[in-house]
């Protein structure tokens, strides 16, 4: 969570869905932070976790942070809001985010 709180330059909201024995959930309120909600979808796995969060998200703009990642960049999340008004598309893939034109074939490569 701390570097949910360094990030600079946009409104966020952290949702924490905790899919195990509730530590998750004890973690999320203890910072006593209304921008941090918390919820329980036990033993069901990473996808229906996301799927959980999708469901409550307020958001325009979504940004998966797994337990145990970490953003390095306080910007990044606002240099993507920024793009996005411009009609960009981005894709993030394994730490790399990545432009794809409108009009183009969908990338085939696999590398």
């Amino acid at each position: 969570m701390p570097t949910v709180y360094a990030v600079r330059g946009v409104a966020w909201e952290a949702i924490v869905i905790d899919d195990g024995a509730g530590e998750g959930l004890t973690v999320a309120r203890s910072f006593g932070d209304r921008r941090i909600r918390a919820d329980r979808n036990p033993s069901h796995g990473l996808t229906a976790a996301r799927n959980a969060g999708l469901e409550v998200a307020r958001g325009a703009v979504i940004a998966w942070l797994s337990d145990t990642d970490s953003w390095t960049d306080a910007d990044s999340l606002s240099r993507v809001c920024q793009a996005l008004k411009l009609g960009e598309v981005l894709t993030y893939s394994a730490g790399w985010l990545r432009r794809v034109e409108h009009d183009l074939e969908p990338d085939t490569d696999s590398g």
